[in-house]
């Protein structure tokens, strides 16, 4: 509905329009009269009419200038002058000052209704397209903070030419004094662990949070807590300016710029981190750390300083969290000169098979240190601790333990390692997998080692006239690597398979040449020789006497 007020001297004039035009059919709201142009000012601005009736000839203020004051405070509102014949010079002012149109006395009910009728089109166009202008308006402002991002996301990704470069900074309103430019990357620690533990909008308001602090206390806007150390409170002279924006890699960067100094460059942007990360310590709880590139002096080398940000907050993998590092911090990592610790793995695997907890552990914390000393690059830090989980899971498997019995739910390597982002994490995460698996080697209710060898035994007992029995005929049938199975063999018997086998061979050639009246060669097929003369080698070895020579004494006996 739209307002309409009554400015005229007389009152039977008035109280006609009042009472004979049907407002509502019109969509228009009565809301008051006037009897002069001072009063109606006050309606006016009590009320702030959409439609203003008003007389040329009153008295105090005439409708001139009536309108005037209408169309300086309420440009908005419509005004329709009621004149005379012999007013109609003043009624053509009227016009001219902007009066949407004139109605000539007397007025009819008709022709008023005619003319609300209009104008009433007229305001209802009047508001659509103020409507339309606003949702412009609206668009072109939500609008401006994603070109932007999008042209830093340029800037960082190195797609900025040195032509258009001039056109990319007054986009983001750099001006041309700016010296000094340099990225920066934060990354809340353990952030993989806020996006399994909250919800994905609660996850992007962190982010955005983030994002708020940032922005909030480059421009020096952010409210200083009275409990924030002085050093973090920012100078009074402020050099260094700056955005923070989300990259297309989902990363929280920071892009400074800066008209002084490098020194004095450095100690602003070192400032301003510090308090961005004691900010997010007290309203998000969370830690963070932070990867820094260098500085450089034009603006479209700032995918430079990008790279290198990530460079320095990778190096986090090594530092732990919570840290603040440069790319010239940065020791040159070598992968080619690394060298893959293999007695360690050996002597983890002894560890293993010997259920030997504290010496595993050992063991482990060695390999790290071994990592982290020794010039490996990440990526060939994390193949050597993937080695390292692999190694684990052949030993478990030879030992003829399964995983399932172990873990609840399958171990994903590769992606349990990903929510990881520093090698102290995974260092407990590798120690905590093998804890697990020897704890269950060592607290199983049957011994595996003393039912494999007995195993072992029962099927050497039987089988040992086999000719075609040997040790990877053994291997094979214990479903064991020949390693394991000769590792526990020699342990839990004190001698090798070979050896075990041959004495029991010739423990039953004993037998038969004492019992029994069968030749040698006849002998030496029972117990599973096929070269007569290699059995009464081995009996001699065995025994320091040959077949006969044995059969003789003891039945002498």
């Amino acid at each position: 509905m739209y307002k309409i007020i009554i400015v005229d001297d007389e009152e039977i004039v008035r109280e006609g329009i009042r009472d004979n035009v049907l407002w509502n059919s019109l969509g228009i709201e009565f809301v008051g009269e006037a009897e002069d142009g001072l009063a109606a000012c006050k309606l006016i601005n009590s009320k702030q009419p959409d439609i203003v009736l008003v007389d040329i000839c009153m008295p105090h203020m005439d409708g001139l200038q009536l309108t005037r004051f209408v169309k300086d405070t309420h440009p908005d509102c419509e005004v329709i002058i009621v004149t005379g014949y012999d007013e109609f010079d003043y009624a053509q002012q009227a016009i001219r000052l902007g009066v949407y149109d004139y109605i000539l006395k007397p007025i009819t009910c008709t022709e008023l209704t005619e003319l609300l009728k209009k104008i009433v089109k007229q305001l209802d166009l009047k508001k659509k397209k103020k409507k339309e202008v606003a949702q412009v308006k609206e668009q072109l402002y939500e609008s401006i903070p994603l070109l932007k991002n999008k042209t830093l996301n340029q800037l960082i990704n190195g797609e900025v030419s040195q032509q258009n470069v001039k056109e990319k900074m007054d986009m983001l309103q750099i001006g041309n004094d700016a010296r000094l430019y340099c990225v920066v990357l934060i990354d809340i620690d353990n952030f993989s662990e806020v996006e399994v533990n909250f919800r994905h909008d609660e996850v992007n308001l962190i982010q955005f949070a983030l994002l708020n602090i940032s922005n909030e206390i480059i421009s020096d806007s952010y409210a200083i807590d009275s409990e924030v150390p002085k050093e973090l409170v920012p100078n009074e002279t402020k050099s260094v300016n700056g955005f923070a924006f989300k990259t297309e890699q989902n990363e929280i960067a920071l892009l400074f710029y800066s008209d002084t100094s490098k020194e004095d460059t450095w100690k602003e942007i070192h400032q301003i981190l510090l308090e961005i990360r004691q900010a997010v310590m007290d309203n998000l709880k969370f830690t963070m750390s932070i990867g820094i590139g260098r500085l450089y002096y034009n603006i479209y080398e700032v995918h430079k300083s990008y790279r290198e940000a990530q460079r320095a907050l990778d190096y986090r993998f090594f530092l732990g969290d919570d840290s603040i590092i440069h790319i010239n911090d940065i020791k040159q990592q070598e992968d080619m000169k690394f060298q893959y610790p293999k007695q360690l793995e050996q002597k983890l695997v002894s560890a293993l098979k010997g259920s030997y907890k504290q010496e595993v552990m050992e063991i482990i914390n060695e390999m790290f240190l071994h990592m982290k000393n020794s010039g490996a690059g990440i990526e060939m830090c994390k193949n050597t601790i993937l080695e390292m989980i692999i190694v684990m899971f052949k030993t478990f498997a030879e030992m003829g333990f399964q995983l399932d019995d172990v873990f609840e739910q399958r171990i994903d390597i590769l992606n349990d390692m990903k929510q990881f982002k520093n090698l102290k994490e995974i260092e407990q995460w590798i120690e905590s997998i093998y804890v697990k698996v020897v704890s269950y080697i060592e607290n199983k209710p049957d011994d595996p080692t003393k039912m494999h060898i007995l195993k072992a035994k029962e099927y050497i007992d039987t089988n040992y006239s086999n000719k075609d029995i040997s040790f990877k005929a053994m291997c094979s049938y214990m479903h064991l690597s020949p390693s394991y199975f000769s590792w526990i063999f020699k342990k839990e018997m004190g001698e090798t398979f070979t050896v075990y086998l041959t004495k029991v061979r010739i423990e039953k050639a004993k037998e038969l040449l004492k019992n029994s009246y069968l030749r040698t060669y006849e002998i030496a097929d029972k117990i599973g020789y096929s070269d007569p003369h290699y059995f009464s080698s081995i009996f001699k070895k065995v025994t320091n006497m040959s077949p006969t020579e044995y059969r003789a004494k003891v039945r002498e006996e």
